[in-house]
């Protein structure tokens, strides 16, 4: 759910951005309702959706190339992540869903898996150019959040990439998927390069970084194999004239930036 536009999380946010207030004070409006044990109570999950929320309705209403802007989002999130966390009577940190607050960011990955979840839910096309525009920032937000190591959203950018590159186009969908997919490369594209991470798949977690139609490759998680094959796809795509001559200029950036981190670290 949406926070309130007048909502008082969203004023505090608002703040911050403008430079009126700093990071620690903002974190820490954003989360005293937590070291209330009355307000912490039962409702902790709801607070902390509550939260996470807030953010990343922030973070899609930021246009995703305002460095400063995204910049302060993340800083954000790492500044609650080292807040002191509330303790219980008997002197122990909170919890909710067994994880700790404030260090690892409870909910925060269920959040924003809903958020990934809900990416194209909208019908009319005057509101798929607003979604369009939101996926996109909130790409580039978590991309940003992911290259910090601030939460673990890896896996994230190969969902992105994979939908956008490893699938032939085939309709209007593609013109907000490829300018996504960017962002990982523009704001992650090194931790993307070298990592060499793979993910389990099996009966239990299913496949959730295996290949997409096209790619032919057989791992399931990031690879020199893989990389070379999203700029090759980047690099077709930029001349394909169905696509918004936007988003091919986009996949012409993202070309030019994996041969730049090619360069620089030469693995």
């Amino acid at each position: 759910m949406a926070p309130a536009e007048e909502s008082q999380q969203l004023v505090f946010i608002d703040a911050l951005l403008a430079g009126r207030a700093n990071l620690t004070v903002t974190a820490e409006q954003l989360t005293r309702w937590a070291y209330d044990p009355k307000n912490f109570g039962d409702d902790a999950e709801g607070g902390l959706w509550d939260l996470w929320s807030t953010i990343n309705y922030k973070a899609e209403r930021t246009k995703s190339d305002d460095a400063i802007a995204h910049g302060k989002l993340v800083e954000l999130v790492d500044a609650i992540k080292h807040l002191e966390s509330p303790t219980n009577d008997a002197g122990e940190k909170s919890k909710c869903w067994e994880m700790t607050l404030w260090e690892q960011l409870p909910v925060f990955g269920a959040n924003m898996r809903e958020s990934w979840n809900c990416a194209f839910s909208l019908s009319r096309s005057e509101e798929r150019v607003v979604r369009r525009e939101r996926w996109i920032n909130l790409n580039a937000f978590v991309a940003r959040l992911t290259a910090v190591r601030i939460d673990d959203f890896e896996l994230y950018a190969i969902w992105q990439l994979r939908d956008a590159l490893e699938e032939p186009v085939e309709d209007s969908s593609f013109d907000a998927k490829i300018p996504a997919a960017v962002q990982w490369i523009l704001y992650c594209g090194e931790l993307i390069y070298t990592s060499k991470r793979e993910y389990e798949h099996g009966p239990r977690v299913g496949d959730p970084a295996r290949g997409g139609e096209l790619w032919k490759g057989d791992k399931r998680g990031f690879c020199e194999e893989r990389w070379r094959f999203w700029k090759s796809r980047f690099a077709e795509l930029q001349h394909y004239e169905k696509l918004l001559p936007e988003t091919r200029e986009l996949a012409g950036k993202a070309v030019q930036v994996m041969e730049s981190i090619e360069q620089k670290l030469h693995i």
